[in-house]
């Protein structure tokens, strides 16, 4: 802002009512006609002529961080044209230099938009006052309202001063990130029912503040207030964020890390045995028994939370060439446990060893496998469905009248259901595996065909997760949270690993590939799904074209057309935790039962699908057909990989033995 001198105005905007930037003094007056006629005193405002929005402005910074908000005062002007209209230092004032302002407005209202232009001052208060109002051409003062100014610099500050959580008990910690700001140390401290990832550190800084379980879970339902402060270190400058708490009673369940379990065994190959965990979502020590309703299969008979259940199965005196199911029950004697925790088993008896590979013919566009029953259910993006034996690659039965157009799908862990999207009327397709019936489609929200879909069993309660940010109980109720890029055409890719505590999703059409990754939740007492603090990664991959997950959703895979290896992300750091050296071009990633990594490529000749163990280390490699996209698909006892691959006139089922 400049002041204004005899014969030299100087302008900001020019409307049709000029703008100008003139100097509250009576001493304009030897500007205008000389005589001291329009000679005013200072702060005056004859009649009202003029009033502003706000008589005073306050500006708060940290020192070297980002510039606060302008903030904006109007003038509304009740006064006959032609005036000038502007702000100005009154006499006596020094300019700051740290102000700036710029104008905008015409016909009686301008809008005077004052912003600081600058972070590096010393921690300190700075003030100014200004005069906002309008004079005649001359420099002659008509009426004005001065303005005070304020601009406080701190050496401490949050780059927000409020957060919020919802959290139900038995729900994994919710976080939000904090960036502390300023320079120096500093040390915090919070409510016991929050968690801070560090109480101490130099600034600036980033830390994530969360909600603790351990303290939290005696919170009856209602809204709580808390504080976070924090103090500079060696000074009393301290700065505040205050949370708000939402907090849910929750729903107390019993957890067993998997629903479905698949046994199997031929000549030279079997798989009858899976252990797995028995938890409590309340993180409380709990006495359970199990058993089978079935002679052929033996559980432990009881135990305490955390624990191990195992599973065993004896094929002795079953007929071959049959599948045989059973349920295992979890009992326990506390009675504010609401849910009933079962097992689906199955297995399969071979008489034969199993042709390795053996192919089905035919014009297969996707193909998933059952967790439990030795069967692949594949179509050809028509209107059917097939059924076939993974080990015989005999046909089972076919489901007729699925859906117009069929498209992705997603079967259940327990291996209840199956959903299959139909992408000509943009709907999704239940169909209950236990006698293959179909069921009452629900719309997709899909935006175009093509639609990527998973299943998740988080909290015990099964989510159908869509590419284009939908989330659905199995039951075709859609819940409020979505998640993604609600712009994009594209379908992403979604995926959720087995304990149901991570979703993560990679997006389509697009280089470099951006993979997201969040906690995953669903809460009884709001009956929705809560995504935790969304940790992404814009890759320098390409193409991004497949994603999975391993059981406790600490790691993530991608397959993508390039680089020429299957990458695996820390889901806490979205850091690179493993590279799966590979070859071009990856197009396929999945994680057997038990815990193999299988990559496809896709290309044709040797060495089409590597498999590692958990920890990254090459085991075996197979030689396929031209691999399609992310149709590689595993049996539930971890023993046949079930791929469709193209041939010259046909992309066909091919059935393959896991060494």
């Amino acid at each position: 802002m400049l002041k204004c001198k005899c014969g030299s105005i100087q302008t900001i905007v020019q409307r049709t009512t000029v703008i100008l930037l003139f100097v509250l003094s009576p001493l304009l007056a030897s500007c205008g006609s000389g005589d001291g006629a329009n000679t005013v005193a200072d702060s005056t405002n004859p009649g009202s002529i003029v009033t502003v929005s706000a008589k005073s402005l306050a500006f708060a910074a940290v020192r070297s961080a980002a510039l606060p908000p302008s903030q904006d005062i109007v003038l509304t002007v009740n006064y006959p044209p032609p005036y000038v209209a502007g702000v100005a230092y009154p006499p006596g004032v020094t300019p700051a230099a740290w102000l700036g302002v710029t104008a905008t407005g015409s016909s009686g209202q301008f809008i005077f938009r004052f912003a600081v232009n600058t972070t590096q001052l010393s921690p300190g208060t700075y003030t100014t006052t200004v005069g906002v109002g309008i004079g005649q051409s001359d420099g002659t003062i008509i009426a004005y309202e001065t303005v005070a100014i304020s601009y406080v610099v701190s050496s401490l500050g949050a780059a927000t001063g409020a957060l919020s959580f919802a959290y139900e008990r038995g729900q994994p910690a919710p976080q939000k990130q904090l960036s502390l700001l300023g320079s120096g140390n500093w040390t915090a401290s919070a409510d016991s029912w929050l968690s801070l990832s560090a109480n101490s550190g130099t600034l600036p800084a980033t830390i994530m503040v969360g909600i603790d379980p351990a303290n939290a879970a005696g919170l009856a339902t209602g809204d709580y207030s808390g504080t976070i402060t924090f103090t500079r270190t060696g000074s009393s400058e301290t700065a505040s964020v205050k949370v708000a708490l939402k907090a849910y009673a929750g729903s107390h369940r019993l957890r067993v890390s998997n629903d479905g379990v698949a046994f199997a065994t031929t000549p030279g190959r079997s798989n009858l045995s899976r252990t797995m965990s028995v938890t409590d979502n309340f993180g409380m020590t709990t006495s359970w028994s199990a058993s089978a309703d079935q002679s052929w299969l033996t559980v432990t008979s009881s135990g305490t939370t955390p624990g191990s259940l195992v599973l065993t199965a004896n094929a002795a005196g079953l007929a071959a060439d049959n599948v045989y199911t059973a349920t295992v029950s979890i009992i326990y004697g506390d009675s504010t446990i609401q849910n009933i925790a079962t097992i689906n088993v199955g297995l399969w008896v071979g008489s034969a060893t199993p042709m390795s590979p053996a192919s089905v013919s035919g014009l297969f566009t996707q193909v998933v496998a059952d967790p439990v029953r030795p069967y692949a259910y594949a179509h050809s993006a028509g209107t059917e469905l097939a059924v076939y034996n993974v080990y015989t690659g005999a046909l089972v039965r076919t489901i007729n009248a699925v859906a117009g157009q069929a498209g992705h799908m997603a079967i259940s862990s327990d291996g209840r259901r199956l959903f299959v999207v139909d992408d000509l009327n943009n709907k999704i397709v239940p169909i209950d595996l236990n006698d293959f019936s179909v069921g009452t489609p629900w719309p997709s929200g899909a935006r175009a065909s093509g639609m990527y879909l998973s299943y998740a069993r988080s909290n015990d309660m099964g989510l159908i997760v869509t590419g284009y940010g939908n989330i659905f109980r199995t039951d075709g109720v859609k819940l409020t949270q979505t998640f993604g890029d609600s712009l994009s055409n594209y379908s992403e890719i979604p995926a959720a690993s087995s304990d149901g505590t991570q979703l993560c999703h990679v997006n389509t059409g697009t280089s470099p590939y951006t993979v997201v990754c969040h906690s995953l939740f669903y809460g009884y007492s709001t009956g929705d799904a809560m995504l935790g603090l969304s940790k992404s990664l814009r890759s320098g991959g390409s193409d991004g074209r497949d994603i999975a997950l391993n059981a406790d959703g600490s790691l993530v895979y991608v397959a993508a057309g390039a680089p020429y290896a299957f990458l695996a992300y820390n889901t806490a750091t979205m850091e690179t935790a493993q590279t799966l050296a590979a070859s071009s071009y990856p197009n396929t990633i999945e994680i057997a039962a038990n815990g193999l990594v299988f990559g496809g490529i896709d290309t044709t000749g040797s060495n089409d699908v590597w498999v590692y163990d958990s920890s990254g280390v090459l085991s075996t490699m197979f030689s396929t057909s031209s691999l399609v996209s992310g149709q590689l698909a595993l049996s539930g006892d971890s023993l046949r990989m079930i791929t469709l691959e193209r041939g010259p006139d046909i992309t066909g089922l091919a059935l393959r033995t896991i060494p």
